[in-house]
């Protein structure tokens, strides 16, 4: 009811229609508007979903584009109706109104009612443009446009988001949908889609008090430049801001407005009402929750600390050290691993003394090659001399640790292959890290010290491969310096 009242209020004040800005298709400006149903599918020559394959990772869709998801190339989602119109030009040129209103190119029951659902309510939006876009301008266009997300397993979410200028509010509308079904899709079924949540995701009450903890959050860095009065004075109050506070939280409408959805870039966001302090009753928001990656690794220790030896130097430490948050036999191992390698420096930090203290750092870093592939990357600094880098690769559907020769198939390239990639990758790294220090002419201590580099059996029994996030081949491996030390690694780009 709450959402319906305001969506009367911005038509009312916005004559008739919503406001916004920021089309996302390019356009040529010119004195025309541009409105026309799109020409690409017929809804009634969409692909029946026993016809859809397997997906293991598309690209999103955004209007106008497609996700090539069928046997025939049908994009799985495109326009049914698109509308582009420039504002005028005192308004910045790269604004402008725009209705992309979204068809699913499937076919079944779900879907079907679904595609019936979003002409129905956006039919007076297009009729409105129709008869008006002759007179249309900044202040009575609006924008609807829609993106489409993959959470995996087959499975998709459709966000429609109104931006309404009068109304200073965004609408939404998620319809989350397993293609391969047509079956739309409960909050909890395009949870269990994402493989990384299914293996690791939050427990029912976890993801409650999340959601909760994020609204509360939203609601308060949104007004947390509000200068408050005294009691008695005008304005707002602090007391009045507290009781909005607990009301955006406890609220029946609100919290019933929770819909879920995982973008591509495999992050949990909610849409929810959040109370509005002007007085303007509940605006809807798109709110970030949490990275899957932080479901899948937490921390066994994370702290900092500083303080002097006998001699008064100074010392400090930084650790962050990672524990795998999943359930299998390697899973537990490393994580022992882990807990054995730092156990010396967390006892130090517990009892210090003047000779003998923690000092150094400890990070890491994920690395997603895959929707059940992922790197972990342990740095090491000891506080002299160089990091030293562990590297463990997992399989998440099995819960296994990978082999080197297992994460070079993925990247389709062979063990003898990585030898010589991983060389000359060494090599040029050696090169460029000491080019301002060496001679690579006629020195015969820097040649020797480049032949050992590539050769040195230390160096090449720590060269370990991983496939970083942005899906190009790394490995992390010690780099011979020129005074003859072979303990500095570094992380090195391979292909």
């Amino acid at each position: 009811m709450k959402k319906l009242i305001a969506l009367i209020l911005a038509l009312a004040l916005a004559a008739s229609l919503f406001v916004g800005c920021g089309g996302k298709d390019p356009v040529t400006p010119n004195d025309d508007p541009v409105a026309t149903p799109t020409d690409t599918v017929d809804p009634t020559d969409a692909p029946d979903v026993t016809d859809a394959p397997d997906t293991d990772s598309p690209d999103t869709n955004t209007p106008g584009t497609g996700s090539e998801t069928s046997t025939n190339s049908t994009p799985l989602v495109t326009d049914l109706y698109t509308y582009i119109h420039h504002p005028y030009s005192h308004y910045d040129s790269n604004t402008s109104a725009a209705f992309h209103i979204p068809q699913i190119n499937l076919k079944s029951a779900d879907i079907d009612r679904i595609n019936k659902e979003i002409a129905d309510k956006y039919s007076e939006h297009i009729a409105f443009v129709e008869e008006n876009k002759s007179n249309l301008d900044y202040f009575t266009a609006g924008v609807i446009d829609w993106t489409l997300e993959y959470s995996g397993n087959d499975c998709y979410s459709l966000i429609i988001r109104h931006d309404t200028w009068a109304g200073d509010n965004v609408f939404h509308e998620v319809y989350n949908f397993n293609a391969k079904t047509g079956k739309e899709i409960t909050d909890a079924e395009i949870l269990a889609s994402n493989k990384t949540w299914a293996a690791t995701g939050l427990s029912e009450s976890e993801l409650k008090d999340l959601i909760e903890r994020k609204a509360d959050e939203f609601f308060r860095n949104m007004y947390g430049t509000i200068d408050f009065v005294e009691e008695g004075e005008s304005g707002f109050t602090k007391e009045m801001f507290e009781e909005l506070a607990r009301e955006n939280l406890t609220d029946t409408d609100a919290k019933e407005s929770v819909r879920l959805y995982i973008n591509s870039n495999n992050e949990l966001h909610m849409i929810r009402d959040i109370a509005s302090f002007a007085g303007a009753g509940w605006y809807e928001r798109d709110i970030y929750l949490l990275d899957m990656g932080d479901t899948l690794i937490t921390e066994y220790f994370n702290g900092s600390g500083s303080g002097k030896d006998s001699f008064g130097q100074e010392w400090s430490y930084s650790y962050n050290i990672p524990k795998l948050n999943f359930d299998s036999a390697d899973a537990k191992r490393i994580n022992k691993e882990i807990e054995e390698r730092f156990s010396y420096s967390l006892d130090l930090i517990q009892n210090p003394s003047e000779d003998d203290f923690p000092m150094g750092e400890v990070d890491w870093t994920l690395e997603r090659s895959g929707d059940d592939r992922f790197s972990l990357v342990i740095r090491s600094y000891g506080g002299v001399g160089g990091s030293l880098y562990t590297v463990y690769n997992f399989d998440l559907s099995t819960g296994k640790e990978l082999s080197d020769e297992e994460v070079l198939a993925d990247f389709g390239v062979s063990t003898e292959e990585f030898k010589e990639l991983s060389l000359d990758a060494a090599d040029k790294f050696f090169c460029e890290l000491h080019k301002e220090n060496a001679d690579f002419g006629d020195d015969d201590f820097i040649n020797r010290q480049r032949e050992h580099n590539l050769t040195f059996w230390w160096n090449l029994q720590e060269t370990e491969p991983f496939i970083n996030t942005n899906g190009q081949l790394c490995m992390a491996r010690p780099i011979t310096q020129l005074a003859g030390g072979d303990g500095h690694e570094f992380i090195i780009l391979v292909k």
